[in-house]
């Protein structure tokens, strides 16, 4: 009997990995040179992706503050086409595709610089809404960006996974711009 333990442990700690990574998830996200910006300037913002895994198109729509913000232009940090942009009602429309037979991006990248004038002086106010990336086989993935808790620094871990499920209202937020990530789960939050 200690023979058959035996082997079934050395089976165990052999077929088992020794040390166990977590798989980085693709996200977008904005990166923009000022939080508020003065009237009759311009504001540059980038966007980027996150951990891409073989980017070879993709379609983003960003939302803004019309009164404060008006849409200059967009350049692609990328090797590849630009259809140009649309800009309607708050809601900027980009897509941009690689030519070709070749691989998609990987890695944490920037993939295009947005500049817009400012109209008025305040918080600029953008945020992407979604984004529909396509892989060198065309296989395509949305995600979208609905809700956006303030609360949330110190858990970009679960950052997009919360907003998405807030933005299907399966969970909610102690107001509309806080989750409270810190607070104790309750019985009515588990059920």
């Amino acid at each position: 009997m200690k023979k058959a333990t035996a082997i079934f442990i050395i089976l165990i700690l052999t077929l088992s990995p020794a040390v166990i990574e977590a798989e980085a998830q693709t996200s977008f996200s904005l990166s923009q040179d000022a939080d508020s910006a003065v009237a009759d300037d311009t504001l540059t913002v980038v966007l980027c992706g996150n951990d891409l895994v073989d980017l070879y198109a993709y379609e983003a729509i960003i939302s803004y503050n019309t009164e404060g913000l008006e849409f200059d232009s967009a350049t692609p940090l990328l090797q590849g086409f630009l259809v140009p942009p649309k800009s309607e009602n708050g809601k900027l429309m980009l897509a941009f595709t690689k030519i070709g037979k070749v691989g998609g991006e990987n890695g944490s990248l920037p993939l295009m610089r947005l500049t817009f004038k400012v109209k008025a002086k305040g918080q600029s106010s953008l945020k992407i809404a979604s984004v529909k990336a396509v892989d060198s086989k065309l296989a395509s993935t949305v995600f979208r960006y609905g809700k956006t808790f303030l609360d949330l620094a110190g858990f970009e871990w679960a950052k997009m996974q919360i907003e998405y499920l807030a933005e299907l209202g399966i969970i909610k937020g102690t107001s509309d711009t806080t989750y409270s990530p810190k607070n104790n789960l309750t019985r009515a939050d588990f059920v």
